[in-house]
């Protein structure tokens, strides 16, 4: 049991996330897909959003602003929950998410 890997440890392997949206310029993810389906596949995400030179995601910062378009009821006294949802279904916070799916390990 001494060679066991923490979840903490995977997790410290990746860059964090500087909000560079590398990740989300080069392909949608599942939750964009799943949520905006008659936004073009190869389309940018409509929940990507600029701040201040930075990148973030609608659907966590600002969800209730999409939730009609997504068809989603929430009580806007807790839009901090499903904020909460779409980050963990995203994975924000898991780390760089452009070096472990798209760089080439030569690049690294």
């Amino acid at each position: 049991m001494g060679n066991a890997v923490s979840l903490a440890d995977v997790l410290q392997r990746d860059p964090p996330c500087d909000q560079c949206a590398l990740c989300c310029l080069t392909e949608r993810c599942t939750v964009s897909l799943k949520f905006f389906p008659a936004v073009e596949k190869k389309a940018l995400c409509p929940a990507l959003e600029q701040v201040e030179g930075k990148y973030r995601c609608g659907l966590v910062a600002n969800p209730l602003q999409y939730s009609e378009e997504i068809g989603i009821e929430w009580p806007t006294s807790d839009h901090q929950e499903l904020g909460n949802h779409f980050r963990l279904l995203i994975g924000i916070g898991s780390g760089c998410d452009y070096e472990r799916e798209f760089r080439h390990p030569t690049e690294c």
